[in-house]
Protein backbone atom coordinates (compact mmCIF):
# COMPACT_ATOMS: atom_id res chain seq x y z
CA UNK A 1 0.00 0.00 0.00
CA UNK A 2 1.57 3.22 -1.11
CA UNK A 3 1.27 5.94 1.52
CA UNK A 4 -0.53 3.77 4.06
CA UNK A 5 0.10 3.79 7.79
CA UNK A 6 -0.75 0.46 9.37
CA UNK A 7 -1.50 0.90 13.06
CA UNK A 8 -3.80 -0.45 15.73
CA UNK A 9 -6.77 1.48 17.10
CA UNK A 10 -4.77 2.00 20.29
CA UNK A 11 -1.88 3.51 18.27
CA UNK A 12 -4.30 5.87 16.50
CA UNK A 13 -5.70 6.86 19.90
CA UNK A 14 -2.14 7.75 20.94
CA UNK A 15 -1.80 9.97 17.87
CA UNK A 16 -5.10 11.62 18.81
CA UNK A 17 -3.90 12.13 22.38
CA UNK A 18 -0.68 13.67 21.06
CA UNK A 19 -2.73 16.19 19.08
CA UNK A 20 -5.17 16.77 21.96
CA UNK A 21 -2.31 17.45 24.38
CA UNK A 22 -0.55 19.83 21.96
CA UNK A 23 2.42 17.54 21.36
CA UNK A 24 2.94 16.35 24.93
CA UNK A 25 3.22 12.75 26.08
CA UNK A 26 3.16 12.74 29.86
CA UNK A 27 5.77 15.28 30.96
CA UNK A 28 7.64 15.25 27.63
CA UNK A 29 7.07 17.68 24.77
CA UNK A 30 7.72 15.40 21.77
CA UNK A 31 6.25 17.66 19.06
CA UNK A 32 6.40 21.45 19.39
CA UNK A 33 3.03 22.81 20.53
CA UNK A 34 3.34 25.52 17.86
CA UNK A 35 3.39 22.81 15.18
CA UNK A 36 0.19 21.18 16.47
CA UNK A 37 -1.44 24.62 16.69
CA UNK A 38 -0.36 25.33 13.10
CA UNK A 39 -1.81 21.98 11.96
CA UNK A 40 -5.18 23.08 13.33
CA UNK A 41 -5.25 26.46 11.56
CA UNK A 42 -7.41 26.75 8.43
CA UNK A 43 -5.65 26.31 5.11
CA UNK A 44 -5.72 29.46 2.96
CA UNK A 45 -7.49 27.68 0.08
CA UNK A 46 -9.97 25.68 2.16
CA UNK A 47 -10.99 26.52 5.71
CA UNK A 48 -12.27 23.02 6.46
CA UNK A 49 -8.76 21.57 6.41
CA UNK A 50 -5.51 22.26 8.20
CA UNK A 51 -2.13 20.57 7.80
CA UNK A 52 -2.80 16.81 7.45
CA UNK A 53 -6.13 17.01 9.25
CA UNK A 54 -9.68 18.24 8.84
CA UNK A 55 -11.47 20.86 10.90
CA UNK A 56 -15.08 20.94 12.07
CA UNK A 57 -17.09 23.72 13.66
CA UNK A 58 -18.77 21.11 15.84
CA UNK A 59 -22.40 21.38 16.89
CA UNK A 60 -22.58 23.99 19.65
CA UNK A 61 -26.38 23.57 19.78
CA UNK A 62 -25.82 19.92 20.73
CA UNK A 63 -22.91 20.56 23.11
CA UNK A 64 -20.23 19.47 20.62
CA UNK A 65 -17.37 22.01 20.50
CA UNK A 66 -15.19 22.57 17.42
CA UNK A 67 -12.87 19.65 16.74
CA UNK A 68 -10.25 18.32 14.34
CA UNK A 69 -10.01 14.86 12.83
CA UNK A 70 -7.81 12.62 10.72
CA UNK A 71 -9.58 11.04 7.76
CA UNK A 72 -8.28 7.69 6.58
CA UNK A 73 -9.09 5.01 4.07
CA UNK A 74 -12.37 3.08 4.34
CA UNK A 75 -13.91 5.62 6.73
CA UNK A 76 -11.16 5.35 9.34
CA UNK A 77 -11.23 8.42 11.59
CA UNK A 78 -9.48 9.88 14.61
CA UNK A 79 -11.62 12.62 16.19
CA UNK A 80 -9.92 15.01 18.62
CA UNK A 81 -12.33 17.00 20.78
CA UNK A 82 -10.01 18.99 23.00
CA UNK A 83 -12.95 20.90 24.54
CA UNK A 84 -14.36 17.61 25.84
CA UNK A 85 -10.94 16.06 26.62
CA UNK A 86 -11.89 13.25 24.24
CA UNK A 87 -10.31 11.23 21.43
CA UNK A 88 -12.45 8.83 19.40
CA UNK A 89 -11.01 6.26 16.98
CA UNK A 90 -13.20 4.73 14.29
CA UNK A 91 -11.46 1.79 12.64
CA UNK A 92 -13.48 1.92 9.42
CA UNK A 93 -15.53 -0.52 7.44
CA UNK A 94 -15.52 -4.16 8.37
CA UNK A 95 -16.90 -7.21 6.58
CA UNK A 96 -20.11 -6.73 8.53
CA UNK A 97 -21.90 -3.91 6.74
CA UNK A 98 -22.65 -0.98 9.01
CA UNK A 99 -20.42 -2.10 11.87
CA UNK A 100 -18.45 0.65 13.55
CA UNK A 101 -15.89 0.01 16.24
CA UNK A 102 -15.04 2.94 18.49
CA UNK A 103 -12.60 3.12 21.36
CA UNK A 104 -11.78 6.14 23.45
CA UNK A 105 -9.57 7.07 26.29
Amino acid sequence: MCGAVLATARDWARVGELIRNLGRVGDRQVVPAAWIERMEQPAPHRGSCGLHLWRSKGRPDAGVPPYVYLDGRAKQRVFVLRGLELVIVRTGRTREVGTTRICWR
